[in-house]
């Protein structure tokens, strides 16, 4: 893997003209690659600053254990078992993870009372914002925040993985990870753990403890279903349906249906006050169509007006053949007194797809037995949202009682889904009321010899502009379109963009070929050096040159062959950002205002806070590296982080005298801590339709 070279943030800039922008050199931004040697220095530097904190105390703030090394995590676990280390081994961490959570929003939420969870940990605890990942995406951010290694050590830098040879994206899985987790180490030093709906942990692998996969697990999706409630009349069988649901009026009945399914929906007043008020749903789902031994029964949910149903089962088409899925209904009362009917998208089990996403297996059993439908994480539609948080909270309670653990991990993304489609709107303030709620039930149980780690991936912001990159690189002459449409000619192709990163076709980054399109190589630079400093000079301005869009690029050394790629862009700055998924989403034009529906999206700093006996009262601890998270929770279990981690721990966090009562320990790095999968058929297929089956692109 290879190293990242960064540069300063560009000048805020203002709206763009509506024509055609033009590109003006500018003096090229382009550093080398610090040395190595140097690379330490620096890091240096920025952790003795980082470790003052940011409430002013620095001298306690620089409290560090005492520190040990070993050769090896076996000479680690010997000294250990010979009661040589002072074990932690009854100290309980518990991470809750809240997807795309910004401290702007959190705060203005705690100010209006809303948190009061979130407040009382940064009041009683330690908090500061978390910088994530340079790519802020989900699966690099939380794999470097429970490994403690930048991208470049873990080989996660996006959703996907180019193939080169096959000119794909291919969605990325937990074995594509180069370096083992928080939890791995902690199983092999023999603790319990428990790694519950953390994004990127499909395929599942033993664990001591439990492992339910979350985000990027292969669950299959369909639209939901195309609902109408009009035709009402009297319920006269109701208690036939449901004779322990009394109605004080005659209930109003409707019938609807789609191709495989009868529904049916009671409208039912449970208030006795001498008026009809319906308040309650009686709804009955039966398949009409069955498979050769199925047997074809009505299934019977209430639940109140204007609220979701639990997931019901319904009969569906998936991929030719009639399976069984599950989906969420809901039946609420328009402004003009009739009543409306609405169905989420329909899911199918992940085994359907062949896919064991628990370990162990039988688990999936008693999830299916506890709550009718699990579902790991989804890109879901908006209104669903704040009813599938609720369940959200229902499973992380009880993956927590399921054992006494030692770790414990648990993470929220319906935060990044609503804000994705509406931003910090009121359903969005809901979802994390329902997820402050969990963690205040949670910190009522917690054990005295605990600590209670919240943490974001990224934050989010919302955005005025939008820049499509390969627009960018095909008016340049570096990118070609195939005359059949808008699909890339890779073969003539010298650079193209996705997901914030730069793959270059290295056929055609000579000298000579990049002098055809205008880029001089000077004799003491590389190619790739030369393409960089052109894009940095080459800066994109409106029509008129009243506004400037300056633009971000890093090279990544040392990946030149195979899926790795070969640089990173920034992807959003002040009001504007680069387009994302622009690869399959060609915009036509370089600068475009955002709709509402696109204008919300991710930035690179989240939160993180913590909270127990051992943690500084209303400590801000300023800004951190997000792979700072792996070696402080290693540190509070009293096991020892690898010397090769990019992270470092956050001692100032914590009482100085717990610091220097507990000693921090090392070891050179966990190249021999196992990684062995549940064995799964290899998921080859095109990033795009995974993104489709998890609800991201439609």
């Amino acid at each position: 893997m290879g190293s990242t070279t960064r540069r300063g943030r560009p000048p805020a800039a203002g709206a763009p003209s509506t024509t055609l922008p033009y590109f003006v050199n500018q003096e090229s931004r382009l550093r080398r690659l610090p040395s190595s040697a140097t690379t330490a220095a620096l890091v240096g530097i920025v952790f003795v600053i980082a470790c003052a904190g940011g409430d002013g105390d620095s001298v306690s703030g620089r409290v560090e254990p005492t520190s040990q090394s070993y050769e090896s995590f076996a000479s680690f676990l010997d000294a250990a078992n010979s009661a040589s280390v002072a074990s932690l081994a009854s100290h309980q961490v518990v991470v809750v993870g809240i997807d795309g959570a910004p401290w702007p929003f959190v705060d203005r939420l705690i100010d209006e009372g809303r948190l009061p969870n979130l407040k009382r940990m940064k009041q009683e605890g330690a908090y500061g914002t978390l910088r994530s990942t340079p790519c802020y995406v989900s699966p690099p951010a939380w794999q470097s925040m429970f490994c403690g290694y930048t991208p470049e050590k873990t080989g996660i830098y996006t959703f996907g993985k180019w193939n080169r040879e096959a000119e794909i994206f291919e969605a990325v899985t937990a074995s594509d990870a180069q370096v083992p987790s928080v939890w791995d180490v902690a199983s092999q030093a023999g603790m319990k753990v428990a790694v519950t709906n953390v994004p990127l942990t499909f395929p599942v692998r033993p664990v001591n403890g439990i492992m339910v996969s979350g985000l990027m697990t292969p669950v299959p999706l369909l639209k939901g279903f195309s609902l109408e409630a009009t035709n009402y009349t009297s319920g006269l069988t109701l208690s036939r349906v449901a004779p322990d649901v009394r109605s004080f009026s005659k209930t109003a009945k409707t019938e609807g249906s789609d191709s495989l399914n009868t529904i049916t929906w009671w409208r039912v007043d449970t208030t006795d006050d001498d008026r009809v008020n319906y308040d309650r749903v009686v709804l009955t789902v039966a398949p009409r169509i069955s498979e050769e031994g199925q047997e074809v029964t009505s299934r019977v949910y209430t639940f109140a007006i204007g609220d979701y149903s639990p997931w019901v089962n319904v009969r569906a088409v998936w991929k030719g053949k009639v399976r069984d899925g599950w989906c969420k209904f809901r039946l609420f009362q328009r402004p003009d007194g009739r009543y409306e009917a609405s169905a989420s998208q329909i899911l199918f089990d992940s085994r359907e797809a062949g896919s064991q996403y628990t370990h162990p297996e039988a688990l999936a059993e008693e999830l299916s037995d506890r709550f009718g439908y699990y579902m790991p994480s989804k890109f879901l539609n908006r209104e669903v949202v704040p009813a599938v948080t609720m369940e959200a909270a229902e499973y992380a309670s009880f993956f927590y009682d399921y054992d006494d653990w030692d770790l414990y991990f648990y993470v929220f993304t319906q935060s990044d889904n609503i804000q994705h489609l509406e931003g910090f709107s009121e359903r969005a303030a809901q979802v994390y009321e329902t997820i402050d709620r969990f963690l205040g039930e949670l910190m009522d149980r917690l054990p005295e010899e605990s600590t209670l780690i919240v943490a974001s991936d990224h934050g989010f912001g919302k955005f005025e502009w939008g820049i499509d990159l390969n627009e960018f690189f095909e008016q340049l002459g570096l990118l070609v379109r195939k005359p059949d449409g808008d699909d890339i000619d890779y073969e003539r192709t010298i650079v193209f963009h996705n997901m914030w990163h730069l793959y270059f076709n290295h056929e055609l980054l000579t000298p000579d070929v990049l002098r055809k399109v205008g880029i001089s190589v000077e004799p003491s630079e590389s190619p790739e050096d030369a393409l960089i400093g052109f894009l940095e000079k080459r800066e994109i301005r409106s029509a008129d040159g009243s506004q400037r869009y300056p633009l971000e690029f890093a090279l990544i050394s040392g990946n030149f062959a195979g899926d790795d790629p070969d640089a990173l862009v920034e992807g959003v700055y002040d009001n504007y950002m680069v387009e994302f998924w622009n690869l399959k989403r060609p915009r036509g034009q370089l600068i475009w205002r955002l709709a509402d529906s696109e204008a919300h999206n991710h930035v690179r700093d989240g939160i993180f806070a913590m909270w127990g006996k051992h943690v500084r009262n209303g400590h801000d601890a300023g800004l951190r590296q997000i792979e700072d998270i792996a070696p402080t929770i290693l540190y509070l279990l009293g096991l020892p982080a690898a010397e090769d981690m990019d992270g470092r721990g956050m001692f100032d966090a914590l009482e100085p005298g717990f610091v220097t009562s507990h000693a921090s320990y090392a070891v050179a790095d966990y190249r021999e801590i196992p990684r062995d999968f549940v064995a799964v058929e290899k998921d080859t297929e095109p990033l795009e339709k995974k993104l489709k089956s998890l609800g991201y692109v439609h």
